[in-house]
């Protein structure tokens, strides 16, 4: 995953997403599954983008959405049903039809336990088909929010 190697400048807009581990999320050895992750980038993704297009898109009903094509996931170390956790979502690139979002489970200390590159691509439930993201939706993804 080269991409983790990305400078900070090409990061936009971190957004941060506390995760509550549940119960059922712990396997047989007593940690996080690693499919439990995937769940926790989603939600977190999803709540990312809500907030990036909101007033722009409805993500839910919109016949115009974003849909994941592409996971690629890293699994560093282990969580427990007690850790503190927290996804962190970052915004890589912005293309003509799809976007590269890059995430990170982690712990209350800072110690990432996971790591998600994801690419989504903007599509029309109609047409079944891709297409190229308006200006204003780009606009929106490409703000930078200074801290």
């Amino acid at each position: 995953m080269n991409c983790y190697l990305c400078t900070p400048q090409y990061i936009h807009n971190m957004h941060t997403f506390p995760i509550q581990i549940r119960f059922n999320d712990i396997d047989p050895l007593g940690h996080v599954n690693n499919v439990m992750y995937g769940h926790y980038f989603d939600i977190a993704r999803y709540n990312f983008m809500v907030q990036k297009l909101e007033g722009l898109v409805d993500l839910r009903f919109s016949r115009c959405i974003f849909i994941v094509v592409r996971t690629e996931n890293d699994f560093l170390r282990p969580s427990f049903l007690e850790d503190r956790l927290h996804v962190e979502t970052s915004l890589l690139r912005v293309g003509n039809k799809s976007i590269h979002i890059q995430q990170s489970v982690v712990d209350e200390n800072g110690i990432i336990r996971a790591k998600c590159l994801s690419v989504m691509a903007a599509y029309d439930k109609e047409t079944g088909k891709s297409f190229e993201i308006p200006p204003e939706w780009r606009e929106a993804l490409e703000e930078v929010h200074l801290r």
